[in-house]
């Protein structure tokens, strides 16, 4: 995916981090104000957003816990490197699945 003008977030999301990872823009990348829209459906999430973003405006952003055993990203990883070789199987994947293991 290519660079964002804008993001619209229906209602909040649940942390500073999330809302960093959702904000794609050109802005974000050079360390400006990010250009997103909150779509707030009710007083709940419209709080949530406002503190949210005063959290952030500070300069906070929650620790990223990684999970223990993400095979789903390894999943993901593989598919990636199948489409990019443009083949299947263990040629394509050189061995990746081996160091994988091991790490």
């Amino acid at each position: 995916m290519g660079d964002l003008d804008r993001v619209i977030q229906v209602n909040d999301p649940p942390t500073v981090a999330a809302f960093l990872q959702r904000d794609r823009t050109d802005r974000t990348a050079a360390r400006e104000q990010p250009d997103c829209l909150f779509l707030a459906l009710g007083t709940g999430p419209l709080l949530w957003a406002a503190g949210l973003l005063h959290l952030w405006g500070q300069g906070y952003v929650e620790p990223v816990v990684a999970p223990p055993e993400p095979r789903h990203i390894v999943a993901q990883q593989l598919l990636a490197l199948c489409l990019q070789e443009h083949r299947i199987g263990k040629p394509a994947l050189g061995g990746g699945v081996e160091r994988a293991r091991s790490v």
